[in-house]
C-alpha cells in the first residue's frame, strides 16, 4: 500500500565535518524552500546529530527536516567502549538506521543483535528503518527471498501488531550498494511485494500497511522517479547522492505525487 507522502532518508555515512555537514544541511534546506509534499530525513554521523538538530530549530520555514541516527548500539549502557545508545541519541533524532548491510558485512552485525536493537530504538521512542537484503551470491543461487524473510521473521521477532507501524523497512539489495547499479523495476517490485505480504502474515494487515517499506541501492536523481513509482514503494534510502544537495532534493521532488 502506497502511502500519502513518501518518506525520502538520506544516510550521509562516513563523510563531512560538523562545519561540512552543517552547511550541506544549510543548502538542502535552501533547494527544498517551501517544499513540504514528502517526509525527509537526514542520517548523519553521531558526532553531527547536536549541532544539526540546533542548525534545524533555527529554520523558519518549510521542509521540516527530521534526523536520523546511521546505528545505536544493541546495548542501552554499560561497559562498551565506542558505542552509541539509543538513550543518547533519543533527544536529538527521530529515526535509527539498523542493520545496514554495511553493519552486517564489515562489522559482523548479526539478526540476533539487530533484534535487540530493533527492541531497544522503539523502548525509547526512536523509529527504526530496519534494513534487509541478499547479497549477489545468493541472489544467483535463487535464495533472495528466503534470505529476507529469515532476516524478517528474526529481526521482528520481538515486535508487536502496535509497533511494526512505527517500523520503516528498507529493502537494500547488497550488490546495489554504492556500485552505481540498481535492481531491475520487477526485481523491486517482488522483493517490496515479498516483505508487505511477509508483514501482513505476522501483523496482520491492518497494522502492516501502516508499516512504510522503501528501496535503497545507488538511488539518484535519475531513477528515483521511476522507483517511486513501483507498486508498493513508499519513499527511497539513499545514499551518496544525499550528500548533494542539488541531486538530493531531486528525489525529494521526484517523490511527490
Amino acid at each position: 500500500m502506497n502511502l500519502p507522502h513518501k518518506i525520502i532518508i538520506g544516510n550521509w555515512k562516513l563523510n563531512d565535518t560538523i562545519a561540512e555537514g552543517t552547511v550541506l544541511l544549510q543548502k538542502i534546506h535552501q533547494e527544498l524552500k517551501g517544499f513540504s509534499a514528502a517526509t525527509i530525513v537526514v542520517c548523519p554521523p553521531a558526532t553531527h546529530l547536536y549541532p544539526l538538530h540546533r542548525e534545524l530549530k533555527s529554520f523558519k520555514s518549510d521542509p521540516k527536516i527530521e534526523l536520523g541516527a546511521q546505528n545505536i548500539s544493541d546495548y542501552e549502557a554499560g561497559a562498551h567502549t565506542g558505542e552509541v545508545s539509543a538513550i543518547m541519541v533519543r533527544d536529538l533524532a527521530k529515526y535509527s538506521i539498523i542493520g545496514h548491510s554495511e553493519r552486517r558485512t564489515h562489522y559482523g552485525e548479526t539478526d540476533d543483535q539487530i533484534t535487540r536493537k530493533v527492541a531497544i530504538a522503539l523502548e525509547h521512542g526512536l523509529q527504526p528503518i530496519l534494513c534487509v537484503g541478499e547479497n549477489l551470491a545468493q541472489r544467483h543461487d535463487g535464495k533472495a527471498h528466503q534470505v529476507v524473510l529469515d532476516q524478517l521473521n528474526t529481526d521482528l521477532s520481538d515486535v508487536t501488531a502496535d509497533e511494526i507501524k512505527k517500523i520503516i523497512i528498507a529493502y537494500e539489495p547488497v550488490w546495489a550498494i554504492g556500485t552505481g547499479t540498481f535492481a531491475k523495476p520487477g526485481e523491486i517490485e517482488d522483493m517490496l511485494r515479498l516483505i508487505r505480504n511477509a508483514l501482513v502474515q505476522r501483523f496482520g494487515r491492518l497494522a502492516s500497511t501502516e508499516s512504510r517499506i522503501v528501496y535503497g541501492g545507488s538511488v539518484d536523481g535519475e531513477n528515483a522517479k521511476a522507483i517511486m513509482q513501483l507498486q508498493g514503494c513508499d519513499g527511497v534510502l539513499v545514499g551518496g547522492a544525499s550528500l548533494k544537495p542539488k541531486e538530493f532534493a531531486a528525489i525529494v521532488h521526484a517523490g511527490q505525487k
